[in-house]
């Protein structure tokens, strides 16, 4: 993996592609620094489909899956993908030339360093996120209705991943501001997405009955608060006061028609901060509620139009926004605005050009 013989640079991201970020953030900083970046990942096809789950984002490029390849070939299938670049950010400390069940990142960083590749690290959450610490921050984490073991097997990995890199002396990101509490010395990097795309031009809260959309936590155990959402909604539903529009397993490409149909979006009640689903609600204009603790929106430094709620208060909170629609339509708009300054890729690529300058 040597540098270009032309001496030009380029920047790859992987190879994990969460949530379709990696393809987001290439696109920032090849559009906003004129960098030539790309986006990679390994190819979790077959192993998906055995799982039955669907893919939701591919990545630019593709590398082979550590199950089902032989080791040389799949070296030699990922020198060919990373063939010319100088720069290189990792997600999570996941592994791209060893097995991602037992080989991590940091043992890879010298490989890279050798051929002169600037190289960088990206978490998302839970792949650095100290348990402990989300429940001393935030009253209502999802961490407290977890059961010991699942609690404990995360706090072990984090905690992994975090002595790894953190003395590994390498340029570190988070994806959402909550995370510079467990990384200090990380910078965040905005989640990005396609506003373009997300741009709704029809009002919202102008119904007779506002139309509520929640997507139930996926994850095992919850982390959204489902458990505490969708009680409420259903009752307020039964008062005649919302329709309630509960999605299971929506592919992203069928989200925005979705989110079309509804006024309000239930991101999520229980983690503090608020991720790509919120971002894309914002994006089309809804409002939505979520919980962003206090610690992230000073990291923000702004004011984020996402209307507060947790277990306690949710019912609470519903019921001021439906009392309050028009202030709350003000809040949409803002929403909008908001994702514009910070989401939009620009604030991705500002934070990512320090790295890529060097």
């Amino acid at each position: 993996m040597a540098k270009r013989v032309d001496g030009t640079s380029r920047l790859a991201i992987g190879p994990l592609n969460q949530a379709g970020q990696a393809n987001e953030w290439a696109d920032a900083v090849s559009k906003s620094l004129k960098f030539d970046a790309s986006s990679f990942a390994r190819d979790g096809t077959i192993a998906s489909r055995l799982r039955g789950v669907s893919i939701k984002d591919k990545a630019q490029e593709t590398i082979p899956h550590y199950r089902v390849t032989p080791s040389w070939i799949r070296r030699l299938w990922i020198d060919r993908v990373l063939q010319g670049t100088s720069h290189l950010l990792n997600e999570s400390n996941s592994a791209i030339f060893g097995d991602a069940r037992s080989d991590n990142f940091r043992d890879e960083i010298h490989r890279f360093q050798e051929t002169e590749v600037r190289v960088g690290v990206v978490f998302h959450g839970s792949d650095i996120r100290d348990p402990r610490l989300h429940m001393e921050l935030n009253e209502h984490s999802f961490f407290r209705d977890a059961p010991e073991e699942w609690v404990h097997r995360l706090s072990v990995k984090a905690a992994k991943n975090r002595v790894e890199i953190g003395g590994a002396g390498v340029p570190l990101f988070v994806s959402t501001p909550d995370l510079l509490a467990d990384l200090p010395a990380a910078r965040w990097l905005p989640l990005s997405v396609n506003i373009d795309r997300w741009n709704l031009d029809d009002e919202v809260l102008v119904r007779d009955v506002p139309r509520v959309l929640h997507r139930p936590s996926r994850s095992d155990p919850p982390i959204k608060g489902t458990q505490y959402i969708e009680p409420v909604l259903r009752q307020l539903e039964s008062e005649g006061l919302i329709t309630y529009v509960r999605s299971e397993a929506v592919p992203h490409s069928e989200m925005r028609a979705l989110v079309r149909k509804v006024d309000i979006v239930v991101d999520q009640i229980q983690t503090g901060s608020y991720g790509v689903a919120a971002i894309e609600a914002m994006a089309a204009g809804r409002l939505v509620v979520g919980n962003v603790s206090e610690f992230s929106r000073g990291v923000i430094g702004d004011n984020v139009p996402i209307v507060n709620a947790d277990p306690v208060t949710f019912r609470r909170v519903m019921l001021e926004v439906l009392s309050r629609q028009d202030e709350m339509r003000a809040v949409a708009s803002d929403g909008k605005a908001f994702v514009g300054k910070w989401h939009d890729g620009c604030a991705s690529a500002g934070a990512l050009r320090s790295f890529t300058s060097t």
